[in-house]
């Protein structure tokens, strides 16, 4: 590797397998967590601020390239403007909202860690293989909620998880030539 430092490897892909691992350690106790949030009167604000700060995070790390490519950066913008407004009104549930959150998230955290280790120089094979990361985990996710008790197996979910890990990938693809 030429005098290129191991270590933002191992931070990369640990920091990506702790917040997997999160997801799932998290799922037993969501429905749990949900109602104890929702008595408090917050869950739907604080899901919105969520998706607000996940947002502003992306356009903070893609901001330099906006300025570059303004065409490619307002197609962007306006692409996660539209999942999250097409998400607001198609999902009832602030919980089921979170999956653009947390999905988004993981998407570029997934695209991160693939440019980490360096596995293709090229952008596209990074987001097909980013893609297939994300699908996976996203299905391993439906599948274990499926098992657990007050939990349930969703396809809807499963979509919702594909496409946030889709906008997040695509914001770390423009953002990180």
């Amino acid at each position: 590797m030429g005098g290129v430092s191991k270590r933002p490897l191992k931070g990369r892909t640990i920091v990506f397998c702790l917040y997997v691992l999160a997801i799932f350690v998290i799922l037993p106790y969501g429905r749990t967590l949900a109602v104890a949030i929702r008595s408090h009167g917050v869950l739907t604000k604080g899901v919105f601020v969520l998706t607000g700060l996940v947002f502003g995070f992306f356009i903070i790390k893609a901001w330099p390239r906006f300025i570059l490519e303004p065409f490619k950066g307002v197609i962007l913008i306006l692409s996660i403007i539209a999942l999250i407004a097409t998400m607001y009104f198609t999902l009832r549930l602030p919980e089921e909202r979170l999956h653009f959150a947390q999905y988004a998230l993981l998407g570029y955290l997934s695209g991160w860690t693939l440019a980490g280790m360096r596995v293709h120089s090229s952008g596209r094979k990074r987001l097909a293989l980013g893609f297939l990361i994300t699908f996976f985990i996203g299905t391993l996710d439906e599948i274990v909620q499926g098992i657990l008790p007050m939990r349930v197996f969703d396809f809807h979910d499963i979509f919702w998880n594909v496409v946030s890990a889709w906008i997040g990938l695509w914001v770390f693809h423009f953002s990180c030539p």
